[in-house]
């Protein structure tokens, strides 16, 4: 019995240290983000807020973006240094296809595919694309 449980501690310390936590590259910005202000910098005119439903999901390289009002959804690439974050590929649901960043404006997303990071920490992101801040906690 003593060398079972011996067994079972060396195999879960083995375990834990040997697995890298793929989300630690991403720090505060991995996460399920609620949209709580979308604005507009020309007018400062509130496109929308958190009753539109928009939620960007960040994982490894992957973002997710959706609307509880919509059963389409977004996935993309992206690459993240310092306090940027810059979409690489875009696929719509189902996936059929590659889509344009111009088709995910109504998500905030600008034409470039490009966000500055304004704010990032455990609880609030901001950024900025285009002619958009958009605000999110993180839920």
């Amino acid at each position: 019995m003593k060398r079972l449980i011996i067994t079972l501690i060396t195999a879960i310390a083995i375990l834990t240290t040997s697995c890298e936590d793929k989300h630690n590259h991403l720090g505060d910005l991995n996460g399920n983000w609620q949209l709580t202000s979308w604005s507009n910098t020309d007018d400062g005119t509130v496109v929308a807020d958190k009753t539109s439903g928009i939620y960007y999901a960040i994982s490894i390289s992957l973002l997710k973006i959706r609307s509880t009002n919509n059963s389409k959804y977004y996935i993309a690439t992206f690459r993240h240094t310092g306090d940027s974050l810059v979409l690489i590929q875009a696929y719509a649901s189902p996936f059929d296809s590659i889509v344009d960043y111009k088709d995910m404006d109504k998500y905030g997303v600008p034409s470039s595919g490009a966000f500055r990071i304004v704010e990032l920490n455990n609880k609030h992101l901001t950024l900025h694309g285009g002619k958009n801040i958009l605000s999110f906690r993180k839920n």
